[in-house]
């Protein structure tokens, strides 16, 4: 049964894979074999790396690490990255530039990626004492599940729950909703593993 699993789970891995290539080796293809389909399209689109490389976020990205760069140790403090993305702005980077028709817009307020808006906001320490909490958070959840085996499956999703969070603000941001499941992710993560360790 364990090797079925695997097997379908593989199989389904392989079809996105599959597709990302024959995307990538094949932009035509795809696009006259799919014509009226605007799903199948708009996929397709989004798994060009062509157009991902001028994706507006990656230059975004640039700029943000040029500000961590000016300020590595406390940043541009909170809600500043604006501050600093106007700092450092290059206009030579594809795909970035002011809103039209609004002038004076600064245009970019967040970096779309969790680790680079804490860099900016408060320094590369921050961006360690982030990654070091949510590591030893998954850590002792872990031990939880060695050390209590019937809470293995609650334990298991706060795991996936937390690892989807930062792999989702990887290229996003945060908003209120996102980071009230993220507190009670850790409020809940807390709670299992007091009860398991005191």
């Amino acid at each position: 049964r364990s090797l079925a699993v695997k097997t379908i789970f593989f199989a389904i891995a392989i079809i996105p894979i599959g597709f990302l290539f024959y995307v990538n080796t094949n932009p035509q293809g795809v696009i006259e074999k799919t014509q009226g389909n605007k799903i199948i399209q708009t996929i397709a689109s989004r798994m060009d790396l062509r157009l991902i490389a001028q994706e507006p976020r990656i230059s975004g990205w640039k700029v943000g690490i040029a500000a961590i760069a000016d300020r590595p140790l406390l940043g541009y403090g909170p809600e500043n990255f604006f501050i600093a993305f106007n700092r450092h702005y290059d206009p030579s980077l594809p795909q970035i530039g002011p809103v039209a028709g609004v002038p004076g817009n600064t245009w970019w307020d967040r970096a779309h990626n969790i680790f680079i808006d804490i860099g900016v906001a408060a320094g590369l320490p921050a961006v360690a004492v982030y990654i070091a909490f949510v590591l030893v958070l998954l850590w002792q959840l872990q031990r939880v599940k060695n050390k209590v085996p019937e809470q293995t499956t609650l334990v298991h999703a706060l795991q996936a729950a937390i690892i989807s969070y930062v792999a989702a603000n990887l290229v996003s941001f945060d908003t209120l909703s996102t980071h009230i499941i993220f507190f009670l992710d850790v409020g809940c993560s807390l709670f299992l593993i007091c009860q398991a360790f005191r």
